[in-house]
């Protein structure tokens, strides 16, 4: 009987260690919480973001993104098949350049990257000529980019965009963005 006991013990005691290790490893798992951790939220935060179902609320959310250098809401602002047109006026004819919602999210990053602050306000009103689920919104904004104490800039303009939605009661998403300053 001793030599029974003796051959099995070491492998019972291997079982309970790889047993005990294994529990220990999945209640740590499964117990990660960071406190300091934001929760993710689909529906807009009161008193910051407004309701992109709304225009007004959807000029809030853009002013939001860029108050607060937020590539994720103003990511939410661009439909799929966003393009952003501009003349280049250093070129010879003036040529239209446009891009689409990739090189836009990228070229914005690298604005919200490479500013200390930026304070976009829409001072007038949203003067849209719509369609149900089609809007063409010509609204004056005021753009002030900082990128040192020192060194800002004031940029005042018209954005001159096409917003869409799928169905009545679906978020606005900008799908062209016509930058005609």
């Amino acid at each position: 009987m001793n030599i029974t006991l003796k051959y099995y013990c070491p492998c019972l005691i291997k079982i309970i260690y790889l047993f005990s290790f294994s529990i220990i490893i999945h209640l740590s798992l499964v117990s990660c919480n960071n406190p300091f951790a934001p929760k993710l939220l689909n529906k807009h935060v009161e008193g910051f973001l407004g309701d992109q179902t709304t225009l007004d609320g959807f000029f809030t959310n853009w002013s939001y993104a860029y108050n607060f250098k937020d590539t994720l809401v103003y990511g939410d602002l661009l439909h799929e098949d966003f393009t952003f047109v501009f003349n280049n006026y250093n070129v010879l004819g003036t040529p239209e350049v446009t891009w689409r919602r990739q090189e836009e999210m990228i070229t914005t990053a690298r604005l919200f990257d490479g500013t200390q602050r930026l304070d976009l306000v829409w001072p007038g009103p949203i003067i849209p000529a719509a369609d149900s689920n089609v809007v063409d919104v010509i609204r004056n904004f005021s753009l002030t980019v900082v990128f040192s104490p020192t060194d800002q800039v004031t940029a005042d303009g018209f954005a001159n965009l096409r917003l869409v939605r799928e169905k009545e009661g679906d978020p606005w998403k900008m799908s062209i963005w016509r930058d005609d300053n």
